[in-house]
C-alpha cells in the first residue's frame, strides 16, 4: 500500500493532463465518504448523532472491531512471518510447494472458509466426529468472536506473507554473517538482521489485514459476530432510518483514518535496510532435523485452511450429485462472475495510473491526499458503497446517467473500483517508488515531452505493477458480496451471490459447486501472480 523507500519525486508540478484523471478517480473514492457524511447528518437533528454515538453498544462495537482487528493483524503477521522463514530462509524440505500453498488460502473466500468450519465442528463434520471419537459428546457451536479471530487469520494472512516474505528476499548472506563477525551466534541473526529488515513488510502486511478485517462482511456474519460491517449491513436492512447505520459507518471511517495515520507513523521510521540481491546471494538457516518440523507447521496451516475448506466442499458436491440437483445456473454464474471482474480489474488499473503517478513522481500535496482517499473504501462495507453510488447516481439532473447505470452490471463495476483501488494503486506506486526519477530526466534532456516521456518510459516500466494491481483486484472483486447483492441486474447472479443465497437457506449442497467453481478460478489468478513474482516485488 505504501512503500517504505523514500519518495522518488521530481521537483515539479503535475501537468494537468495528469493531475484531471486522478481528480476524477480520487472524486469516485470519496463518493461514499460524503453519502456517509450526508446521510448521518440526516435533517440536522444533530442530538440523533451524538445519541447513537453515546450509546454503549456503539462503544461495545468499538472496541469489539478494534479488537478484532488488531487480534487478526497480529496473529496473521505471526504465522507469516513463520511460514515466510520456513520457505524463504530455512532448508526446509518442498520450500517451492509450500510457497503455492502458503498463498493457496488467497484464493478463498473468509465467508465460504467459514461455512466450512461450522460444518467441520458439528456433530455431522469431520472434527466433530474425531471429538466425539475422543470421549467429548459435542463441541461448542462454532460462532462468535475468537470464532471470526481464528477463521480471518486463517484466509487473510496471505496479505500479510507477500510483503514480509518480500523483505526477507532482500536479505543478504553478507548481513548475516556482520552479525556473526560481531561476536552473535547465528541463531541471533534473527533479532539483530531479520526482524529490522522484516518490520516495514509487516507494517504493510499488518494495514492490509486490519483494514480486511474492519471492512469484512461474509465471514462475521455467519459467525454471529458483531462488528461494524455486520450490524451497519442489518441496520440498513430493517430500519427506514439510515442515519444510525451512517453514524456508524463514520465512526468506521474515523478508524480506518487512525490506522492509516499510525502507519504513515510507522513508515516514516522504519526504513527497510536490505537490499535487493540474487537467489546465490541469499542466506539459509540450516535447521537440521527441525526441519521436517518446519515442513509440517507449513503443510499444517495449508491443512487447516483450504485442505478442510475444499474436503467439505467436495463432500457437498458429492450429496448434491446422489441427489441429483440442478446445477446448471453455475456455469452462467462463473462467466458472469470472470468478465466482470475482469472488467472491474482493468478499470482499477487503469484508474490507479494517474493516481499514483501525481502522488509518487511530482511534489503534489493534493495528490497525495487523493491517495490516502482511495484508502477508505477498502474499509467500507459494501452495502455503504452501493447505496452511496446509488445515492449519487439519483441526484444527477435528468437522471440520465442513473437510467444507465441502474439495474445493469455497471454500477457493480463502478462499486468494484471504488472498493479495491487502493489494491492496484498500491501495487503501482510500490513500483513507481523503484523507478529512479533521473530515468525521466533523461528522456526530458533530450527534448521530449513529459507527456512522451511518462508514457514511454515510466509507465513502460511499471508494467508488472499494473498488471499485479489489475490481477489483485480480479482476485478480490470476484469474492465480493454485500454490494453485488445490492446493486446486480434482477434475475442474474454471480458466484459469490449464489453462494450466498444457498447458504441462507440451508442448500449447502447447492452452495458447493459454485464455491468450488470460485476458489478453481481464484487460484487460476494466485498461480499467474506466484508464477510471476517479479511483479509483486
Amino acid at each position: 500500500m505504501i512503500s517504505a523507500l523514500a519518495p522518488a519525486r521530481i521537483n515539479t508540478r503535475a501537468p494537468a493532463w495528469l493531475m484531471a484523471p486522478a481528480l476524477v478517480g480520487g472524486a469516485i473514492a470519496v463518493l461514499p465518504l460524503l453519502y456517509v457524511v450526508i446521510r448521518a447528518a440526516g435533517s440536522g437533528e444533530s442530538p440523533g448523532i451524538w445519541s447513537t454515538l453515546a450509546e454503549r453498544a456503539t462503544l461495545l462495537l468499538v472496541g469489539r472491531s478494534i479488537a478484532l482487528a488488531v487480534l487478526v493483524a497480529t496473529g496473521a503477521v505471526v504465522v507469516s512471518f513463520m511460514l515466510a522463514f520456513c520457505t524463504e530462509l530455512s532448508n526446509v524440505p518442498f520450500r517451492r510447494l509450500l510457497t503455492v500453498l502458503a498463498v493457496a488460502p488467497m484464493a478463498v473466500p473468509c465467508y465460504v472458509g467459514a461455512l466450512a468450519y461450522i460444518h467441520a465442528m458439528s456433530p455431522q463434520g469431520v472434527i466433530g466426529s474425531a471429538a466425539h471419537i475422543v470421549g467429548i459428546d459435542r463441541l461448542p457451536v462454532f460462532s462468535g468472536f475468537w470464532a471470526g479471530v481464528i477463521v480471518l487469520i486463517l484466509f487473510t494472512y496471505p496479505f500479510a506473507y507477500l510483503p514480509i516474505r518480500a523483505s526477507m528476499r532482500r536479505i543478504s548472506t553478507a548481513q548475516i554473517e556482520a552479525s556473526r563477525s560481531l561476536g552473535k551466534p547465528t541463531r541471533m541473526a534473527v533479532w539483530h538482521v531479520i526482524i529490522p529488515c522484516v518490520a516495514p513488510g509487516a507494517a504493510v502486511g499488518a494495514l492490509l489485514v486490519a483494514l480486511y478485517t474492519l471492512g469484512e462482511f461474509g465471514a462475521v456474519s455467519l459467525l454471529r459476530c458483531n462488528t461494524f460491517t455486520r450490524v451497519i449491513y442489518l441496520r440498513y436492512k430493517s430500519s427506514f432510518d439510515l442515519s444510525s447505520a451512517a453514524v456508524l459507518a463514520l465512526v468506521l471511517i474515523v478508524i480506518v483514518l487512525f490506522v492509516l495515520a499510525l502507519f504513515e507513523w510507522l513508515d516514516a521510521h522504519w526504513r527497510e535496510p536490505g537490499t535487493e540481491v540474487t537467489n546465490r546471494a541469499r542466506y539459509r538457516f540450516s535447521l537440521g532435523p527441525w526441519r521436517w518440523v518446519g515442513a509440517g507447521l507449513c503443510a499444517l496451516v495449508a491443512l487447516a485452511s483450504v485442505g478442510l475448506t475444499v474436503g467439505v466442499l467436495v463432500k457437498w458436491v458429492w450429496q448434491g450429485m446422489q441427489a441429483q440437483l440442478d446445477l446448471g445456473p453455475v456455469w452462467s454464474a462463473l462467466s458472469t462472475t470472470a468478465w466482470v471482474s475482469a472488467a472491474a480489474g482493468a478499470l482499477c488499473a487503469l484508474v490507479a495510473v494517474p493516481i499514483a503517478l501525481v502522488s509518487t513522481r511530482f511534489r503534489s500535496p493534493l495528490g497525495a491526499l487523493i491517495e490516502r482517499f482511495t484508502h477508505l473504501g477498502f474499509a467500507l462495507p459494501g452495502i455503504v458503497i452501493a447505496l452511496g453510488m446509488v445515492f449519487f447516481l439519483q441526484r444527477i439532473p435528468d437522471g440520465k446517467l442513473f437510467r444507465i447505470f441502474n439495474q445493469s452490471w455497471l454500477i457493480v463495476i463502478l462499486a468494484y473500483v471504488v472498493l479495491y483501488l487502493p489494491l492496484a494503486v498500491g501495487s503501482v506506486r510500490a513500483v513507481l517508488m523503484r523507478i529512479p526519477p533521473r530515468l525521466e530526466e533523461a528522456g526530458l534532456s533530450l527534448g521530449r515531452s513529459r507527456f512522451r516521456v511518462i508514457a514511454t518510459v515510466t509507465i513502460a516500466m511499471a508494467r508488472p505493477g499494473i498488471i499485479a494491481g489489475g490481477l489483485l483486484v480480479f482476485l478480490t472483486a470476484m469474492k465480493e458480496l454485500p454490494a453485488t447483492l445490492l446493486l446486480r441486474p434482477f434475475g442474474t447472479e454471480t458466484l459469490a451471490v449464489q453462494v450466498w443465497d444457498a447458504t441462507e437457506d440451508a442448500r449447502f449442497a447447492q452452495a458447493s459447486l459454485p464455491a468450488l467453481m470460485m476458489i478453481a478460478l481464484s487460484c487460476g489468478v494466485v498461480a499467474i501472480i506466484v508464477r510471476k513474482e517479479g511483479m509483486m516485488r
